[in-house]
């Protein structure tokens, strides 16, 4: 069942920044992340529209999938540390995180592609997340000077780090007051110069980084909200009108709706059973089709036990405005695309390097 939840006046109530000093409302230990966090909500990244995104594996080794002269290829980018999960792209640039939480820059310079340390830079931080997403795909991203991509602390603050014109400069947004940084939910897709985040004590803020301001967001004392990053749906650039999308703890969908004639409103859309409950971050997919696909896959999966067909727990990625990439449970991917603009069908599975379940496919080094 659907619930309802009409906003309120609290929203406009603004607050004053967290400081490291701030007494947090849960213990410590309950702020502790799965180690696998980063790389289950930043294992894929799309960087040039149908032609090319990236995989992180598990083992902390970066891929490029590639259309280049007719052919699909893997490119490999190789580092000396293992890398968790790919935060953001700019420009053409990739904005990856390694094993020690450092940002790390892999941009292409002449002819040749190299690395710069981010967090080396002045007051650069270790970090654990970054948006979930870096445009909506299909529409065209403005450049502007005070173009930035913001991330996650360690220590759960919201810091800025400038990326226009590669005058590369990092910021400390601090917190909310009396709880740290869970995750980002949205920057700027849904509202120009605001990032939504989750606190760590489940509940929604938002900051803005022109008037530098926090505030926290009307929420009914029962629907706590997971540390999972969100995803925005924004109809129209030039219509306010939109929403936030994010898990509850218990598993269910939640809407954060904003419209002119009733401001903002939750909407608890649940589950589309009472057995099921979502595993993954929200995005362009729907937990249900790895559940009515593991029936119709159990023959092929006896054949090969290297093999499974069935959706992983692993956040997707938008391809292009008609297609979705998914990660399959064995280590392959799976494309949905859509047809005549009304309904999805699954397009085609693509082999990668570190999957067991035999598949054909051109790899190469990146340099």
């Amino acid at each position: 069942m659907t619930r309802r939840r009409k906003g309120s006046q609290t929203q406009q109530h603004y607050l004053t920044p967290g400081t490291s000093g701030g007494a947090p409302t849960k213990p410590l230990e309950e702020y502790s992340f799965p180690d696998n966090w980063i790389n289950t909500n930043f294992h894929l990244r799309a960087m040039h529209g149908g032609r090319s995104f990236f995989l992180i594996t598990d083992g902390g080794f970066t891929f490029e999938y590639l259309y280049t002269e007719n052919v699909w290829m893997w490119l490999r980018h190789e580092h000396s540390t293992a890398i968790k999960g790919a935060l953001g792209n700019y420009n053409g640039s990739l904005y990856v995180v390694d094993a020690y939480g450092s940002v790390l820059l892999r941009e292409r310079n002449s002819n040749d592609l190299e690395w710069i340390n981010c967090t080396a830079l002045r007051k650069g931080r270790q970090v654990v997340g970054g948006p979930p997403w870096d445009g909506i795909p299909g529409r065209t991203t403005r450049v502007t000077a005070e173009d930035a991509l913001f991330f996650v602390s360690r220590n759960g603050r919201l810091l800025q780090f400038t990326v226009a014109l590669r005058k590369f400069k990092w910021k400390d947004c601090r917190n909310p007051p009396n709880t740290k940084i869970a995750s980002i939910v949205d920057q700027e897709l849904h509202r120009e110069n605001i990032v939504f985040v989750v606190g760590r004590n489940g509940r929604l803020y938002q900051y803005n980084k022109v008037t530098e301001l926090w505030h926290e967001h009307y929420q009914s004392q029962h629907l706590i909200l997971s540390r999972l990053p969100g995803t925005a749906m924004r109809p129209s650039l030039v219509s306010l009108t939109g929403s936030l999308f994010m898990l509850s703890v218990d598993g269910g969908l939640v809407e954060y709706h904003w419209n002119t004639f009733d401001g903002w409103n939750w909407v608890e859309h649940g589950s589309p059973d009472k057995v099921v409950t979502f595993v993954g971050s929200p995005g362009p997919s729907f937990e249900d089709f790895a559940a009515s696909s593991k029936k119709d896959y159990e023959r092929v999966n006896d054949l090969n036990s290297d093999c499974n067909e069935e959706v992983a727990p692993i956040r997707p990625i938008p391809f292009a405005e008609d297609s979705i990439i998914f990660e399959l449970k064995d280590g392959r991917l799976a494309e949905m695309r859509r047809i005549e603009g009304t309904h999805w069908i699954w397009s085609r599975i693509i082999g990668t390097p570190t999957s067991l379940c035999t598949s054909s496919y051109w790899t190469t080094l990146a340099s």
